[in-house]
């Protein structure tokens, strides 16, 4: 699981403290529009998060979501 979060970080961008640590990562956690994942990608959620009503999350056939 970490080797998974240390790689989402390196794509979402760094969050770095004033002296260089890099030690978190941000996330949002509300769903506000409908998304639809890609067929054969992976993604990475922070939980808890929450789906507005009137929003979807599809997640495709061939699709991973995993919730940390």
């Amino acid at each position: 699981m970490l080797s998974k979060l240390i790689f989402f970080k390196t794509l979402s961008g760094e969050l770095v403290g004033s002296s260089g640590e890099q030690l978190f990562v941000e996330a949002d956690n509300q769903v506000s529009n409908s998304f639809t994942t890609t067929p054969n990608n992976n993604y990475l959620a922070i939980s808890p998060i929450s789906i507005s009503p009137g929003s979807v999350l599809t997640v495709t056939d061939g699709a991973v979501v995993d919730f940390y």
